[in-house]
């Protein structure tokens, strides 16, 4: 058996006497400065196991990220039962903390066990799951529906993972993990971005971060400035806050008619009073 390196898109692959180690990396991402990657590494008669490999500096950067969003306790914590930290980026320090994690026994502490379905179709796997058979997934519109329907089964998470990163229309790919937002955890959702190539993240990364100022205003004061707030942020406060004074400051402020009348009518149901009503626009005097 060679020791080293080859390639076997979309993973690099390590292999080692003891380990095969496979990390599922983009075109092109340079190996020397890799922080953030799902990582699975083969044992010979002991299985796969995955984890998220995270450099010293990048754990870093994501808890200062989250000081600004309020996600983790705005940032106070970084936890995960599959993360591996290593202290420098680069392919040859993950290599290092996996031959050492192997050689001490110790990998089944800290990464989780594939199940046996991960090495089937994770296609056909979702089927089952969702209790659907012979479906013709070669139709993406058909594979959607699969998707969609198997975003509610914690279980099929797994499965579906492989699947949005097997999957070859990159849209669809997009769409399903931003779809999946509202299923997972918020500390969850940056590891689905990752299963996108790079120039597929910078939407579903734009609306997670959209999400966690939707979820830091579902009550509590309300913004102070709404007015860089995209459309769809809009409504999405407006529709989920249950906070009067924010509601009010939507009906009042928002920049499209839509969300100003969805703010207003949600504000009338929570202990609304005539104080209230005058410090709302007339909306149907304002532009759309």
């Amino acid at each position: 058996m060679t020791t080293g390196w080859t390639e076997d898109p979309p993973y690099q692959v390590f292999t080692d006497p003891a380990f095969v180690l496979r990390l599922l990396l983009d075109p092109g991402e340079p190996l020397d400065q890799v922080c953030n990657v799902d990582a699975f590494l083969d044992i010979p008669g002991k299985g796969t196991w995955a984890a998220t490999v995270f450099s010293l500096d990048e754990v870093r950067r994501l808890m200062d990220r989250w000081r600004t969003t309020g996600e983790n306790a705005n940032g106070a914590y970084f936890a995960g039962v599959d993360n591996i930290i290593v202290r420098e980026p680069g392919v040859d320090s993950i290599v290092a903390a996996v031959r050492d994690l192997v050689e001490e026994g110790s990998y089944d502490l800290f990464l989780v066990q594939c199940n046996d379905e991960d090495s089937a179709d994770p296609l056909e796997t979702l089927q089952e799951l969702i209790g659907i058979s012979d479906a013709d997934t070669s139709d993406g519109h058909i594979r959607w529906s699969i998707y969609q329907r198997a975003m509610s089964i914690p279980e099929a998470h797994r499965a579906l993972r492989i699947a949005v990163t097997d999957e070859p229309d990159k849209t669809l790919a997009t769409a399903v993990v931003v779809a999946l937002f509202d299923h997972v955890a918020p500390p969850d959702r940056a590891s689905w971005i990752n299963a996108l190539p790079r120039r597929a993240r910078a939407f579903p990364t734009r609306r997670s971060d959209e999400m966690l100022v939707a979820e830091a205003h579902h009550s509590g004061p309300p913004p102070v400035d709404i007015s860089t707030w995209s459309d769809w942020l809009l409504r999405r406060v407006a529709a989920s806050s249950t906070s009067k004074q924010t509601l009010i400051k939507l009906a009042a402020e928002a920049r499209t008619k839509r969300a100003r009348n969805l703010a207003a009518t949600r504000a009338k149901t929570i202990n609304f009073t005539p104080a209230d009503s005058r410090a709302i626009t007339n909306e149907d005097d304002r532009d759309s």
